[in-house]
């Protein structure tokens, strides 16, 4: 007789919060709100919508997390005070290693033409937070796609069915953007001691083993030894979902605006950097970005 199989399940189900962020930019806020503070190692998860000129991103610092960037349409530039500038466009990706210090600036490229994206945070361990800050610039034809009857997949990072991703985390990470078509199923083996999320943004509704999740709505999940497998069915129509999952770090976290450190001490430590010129954060105070009053 074939034993069933143990699917995972989904823990807890929330609906993304709308809410703006720097320079009146509005977003649906998906991790990092009352309904979920954090997912262990993901910090914050912003779906923005639409995003354009003056609203923005303009010069402010970070230390101690990666950030993750992934441009769904439009353009966004960035710049930060080592020199280091470049543009986004559809499918593109930044992967960022803030460590011990960047001082940058995120802006959209019109004030006609809507950008709309992500923007993850991911907590590094705590003997990485101080590392040199590095840039991972992926275009959209680096990124590994997968086409089938059944489901179109992006993998950002990550491995799925022998497919790599083109972006790499100090913690592992797997990033996939998968649009499942109406009435199809995807099963993805996650592996064990796992922690993740799906964000459903297009389409609706998406079942998942027990549970559904329908449009700006995100549903948590931990992968164990006797349960690996995450079975997705697209019911009424194409879904298009984020499914986002990685090892947690299981260490403290004292988080303070752009700053995420293990101790409250590390974190006022940094703001004490900054304020100082040091650590890091050499001549951050007298930089200003070229991009911060685009028009």
């Amino acid at each position: 007789m074939e034993t069933k199989k143990n699917f995972v399940k989904l823990l807890k189900i929330w609906k993304s919060q709308r809410t703006s962020d720097g320079d009146g930019v509005i977003l649906n806020r998906v991790i990092g709100i009352n309904s979920m503070p954090r997912l262990d190692p993901f910090l914050m998860l912003d779906y923005i919508e639409e995003a354009a000129l003056p609203a923005g991103f303009p010069d402010h610092m970070h230390r101690g997390f990666e950030t993750v960037t992934y441009l769904l349409k439009g353009k966004f530039f960035h710049e930060d005070f080592k020199g280091n500038k470049g543009e986004l466009c559809p499918g593109d990706v930044q992967w960022m290693t803030a460590g011990k210090g960047i001082v940058h600036a995120e802006m959209p490229a019109s004030e006609n033409e809507i950008s709309s994206g992500f923007q993850l945070w991911i907590d590094l361990i705590r003997e990485n937070k101080m590392c040199e800050p590095n840039y991972q610039e992926i275009k959209k034809n680096q990124i590994p796609e997968i086409v089938t009857d059944d489901y179109d997949m992006r993998i950002i990072s990550g491995n799925f069915n022998g497919n790599s991703g083109a972006c790499f985390s100090n913690n592992p990470v797997s990033y996939y953007d998968i649009k499942l078509k109406m009435s199809k199923e995807i099963i993805i083996d996650l592996g064990e001691g796992m922690n993740g999320f799906i964000f459903l943004f297009e389409g609706g509704e998406l079942n998942v083993q027990e549970s559904k999740l329908n449009r700006l709505y995100a549903g948590s999940f931990t992968s164990k030894k006797d349960s690996t497998e995450l079975n997705l069915k697209a019911e009424k129509a194409d879904c298009r979902f984020l499914l986002i999952f990685g090892k947690p770090l299981n260490q403290p976290v004292f988080q303070r605006g752009p700053v995420v450190m293990c101790s409250e001490e590390d974190v006022y430590k940094a703001f004490n950097d900054y304020k100082l010129g040091i650590n890091g954060f050499e001549n951050a105070r007298k930089w200003q970005s070229q991009i911060q009053n685009l028009s």
